[in-house]
């Protein structure tokens, strides 16, 4: 995934582990994390939040690399659905979240890439939000207002470029 860089900050690894072992009720445990440019400069804080259940339901809120998952939860879970090319980590979030606790710590853990050439930035309306509403659909079915109001919103936006 050339395209859509991410790096661990290594030093944190262990505080992953340490979190697991110190809360072995938690399954998975994610924590914070940065966007950074194509020259791996912090552009912003991603949009990280403790885990709420239902919070998880209306948007994403994990980063991917900052995340941990216990292997065999992985494995329950099915792991990754490859009919997903967008949201995969979103929607393994939702199907281990229906059956474990997830854990939240405070550390910056890594950071994910954010460019004109991100697959974020190029594909995010066109692959990402209709596969965050099949997701939605296939895990809770229902999809939350905030992501068929931004489908719609690229729908217009689509559509008004026609005229």
């Amino acid at each position: 995934m050339a395209e859509f860089r991410r790096y661990l900050y290594a030093p944190y690894s262990g505080k992953r582990v340490s979190a697991l072992k110190q809360n072995p009720q938690w399954r998975m445990v994610y924590g914070r994390a940065n966007h950074t440019d194509e020259h791996s400069q912090v552009i912003r804080p991603y949009p990280v939040e403790p885990f709420r259940l239902e919070r998880l339901y209306e948007t994403c809120f994990i980063c991917q690399p900052a995340a941990f998952i216990r292997k065999e939860v992985f494995d329950k879970a099915g792991g990754i659905d490859e009919s997903f090319h967008f949201c995969m980590d979103y929607e393994l979030w939702m199907r281990i979240s229906k059956h474990y606790l997830i854990g939240f710590i405070e550390d910056v853990l890594a950071t994910s890439s954010m460019h004109k050439d991100s697959k974020t930035m190029t594909q995010y309306h066109s692959v990402g939000v209709p596969e965050i509403i099949r997701a939605s659909v296939k895990n809770y079915g229902s999809v939350a207002d905030h992501w068929l109001s931004q489908y719609f919103l690229y729908i217009v936006l689509q559509n008004s470029k026609r005229l």
